[in-house]
């Protein structure tokens, strides 16, 4: 677990995210703590089926090839500029 760079954490679940030149991604897998399991991301918005939403097209559907300045820390963060990663 070297590579996490922090956690994202909710009663139910624990995510995490992996830091790779100056970006954040998240990493494949999630741990259930309700069931004491890791849980694959096969469910969630980190894998979107095709035509289910709008950024699918112009995104890898590799999430490890995505970061998450430009989709997600606009609106699950505060004080965040995906142009500097700030």
């Amino acid at each position: 677990m070297s590579d996490v760079a922090f956690v994202y954490r909710s009663k139910w679940k624990q995510r995490y995210f992996i830091r790779h030149g100056g970006d954040d991604f998240v990493a494949p897998a999630q741990w259930d703590m309700t069931n004491r399991v890791w849980r694959a991301y096969v469910w969630c918005a980190y894998y979107v089926k095709p035509g289910a939403d709008w950024w699918k097209p112009h995104h890898p559907a590799d999430q490890m090839q995505r970061p998450t300045g430009p989709l997600c820390d606009g609106c699950h963060s505060v004080n965040s500029n995906p142009r500097n990663k700030a």
